[in-house]
């Protein structure tokens, strides 16, 4: 009897783990198709958002914003005619995209679902040249908090969205403005100390000022050119890219990937980076005016670093990373960045108008939906 009994239940057990491997086989399925579906929304999604940021920008042409959209749908491999630009009558300056796609699946054709369909859309506005501020008239510029308690020195004006904290040996010339509050000590000297309110601005020790008030913006946003380099850049590159030697660099570079810079370099462009920058050994800048480094992480300086002799020779941006600047650094412009630190022997020089005289914003494309 106990005999019938094990052979009746192995053969329960091998058609339970019949049934189980079926579904396990069956939820693989699914998982597959939804991924697969996913993948794909991403694509489109991402095809669409550059559409509309690459078309807004030959707005108000409807026809050439048309044209530049596509050509940024077809870049992307999907095929115009499934989805075309949209104009608001009421807005030249806005554009919608709507892409529609059809994801071949194989379990879920099992049940009828050979294809699912899926449609993505972006909306941008195009914000044209104001007197807005922004961030390019400072020597240093951080949307967060800011500490300097090195032998800093800045020729120019320094901004902090949030608390700016400067001691040790550290001279600006100029301003030393915050979003929140400033607090001065040790042997820094800065010219103009300016806050939200002056209640906002502690100093204490030895630290010199020759003048202390409110009334400084608390939020100056930085402007996002990702889009436009991309899209003006002659050479691009879709791997890690080193530079290194004598280089000039004429027009804009893209590089989805990191860079690294070491050697001399002039020229007249901007190099962008989809990942980190860094920048060591002796570099040396020349030229005026004529170089940005852009990333969308995080850029890094260390080494005998010097850029040009005018004060206006480079700009620093990675708006949504950090800026690391670090040993005899002897540079000629901005260094403008999500955060930043600072450490060693750093000079930083750049003139331009008082700090309440902010430079205008170029014409630039925001995603609004």
């Amino acid at each position: 009897m106990n005999k019938h009994f094990w052979q009746n239940d192995q053969g329960s057990v091998a058609i339970v783990a019949a049934i189980t491997l079926t579904m396990l086989m069956g939820f693989a399925g699914l998982a597959t198709d939804i991924g697969n579906i996913y993948v794909v929304r991403t694509r489109m999604q991402n095809a669409v958002d550059a559409a509309v940021c690459g078309g807004g920008l030959r707005l108000p042409d409807q026809g050439q914003a048309t044209i530049q959209a596509n050509l940024l749908i077809t870049n992307n491999n999907f095929t115009p005619a499934t989805g075309q630009p949209t104009f608001d009558p009421a807005d030249t300056k806005k554009i919608t995209y709507s892409l529609t796609n059809n994801v071949s699946t194989n379990f879920m054709g099992l049940f009828g679902y050979g294809t699912m369909p899926i449609t993505v859309s972006a909306t941008a506005k195009l914000y044209s040249s104001s007197g807005a501020t922004g961030p390019f008239n400072y020597a240093l510029f951080s949307h967060k908090p800011l500490t300097m308690s090195g032998n800093e020195r800045i020729n120019g004006s320094v901004h902090s969205n949030d608390a700016l904290t400067i001691s040790g040996n550290v001279k600006i010339s100029d301003g030393a403005t915050e979003g929140k509050r400033v607090t001065l000590s040790g042997n820094s000297d800065v010219e103009a100390v300016v806050a939200t309110t002056e209640g906002d601005i502690t100093i204490s020790g030895n630290a010199h000022y020759d003048s202390k008030s409110g009334g400084v913006d608390s939020n100056i946003a930085m402007p996002d050119y990702t889009q436009q380099i991309q899209d003006i850049a002659a050479t691009k590159y879709y791997t890690d890219k080193v530079f290194s030697g004598n280089l000039d660099i004429e027009g804009s570079i893209y590089v989805d990937g990191d860079v690294t810079i070491s050697g001399n370099f002039a020229g007249t462009g901007a190099v962008l980076a989809t990942g980190n920058i860094t920048i060591s050994g002796n570099i040396n800048i020349t030229g005026s005016n004529q170089l940005c480094l852009y990333s969308e992480k995080n850029i890094t300086m260390s080494g005998n670093l010097t850029t040009g002799t005018d004060s206006d020779s480079a700009i620093i941006y990675a708006p949504n990373g950090r800026a690391t600047i670090s040993g005899n650094s002897n540079f000629n412009g901005s260094v403008i960045a999500n955060q930043i630190t600072t450490s060693g022997n750093i000079r930083v020089n750049k003139s331009g108008a008082p700090i309440t005289t902010l430079p205008a914003t170029k014409p630039h494309v925001k995603l609004i939906q």
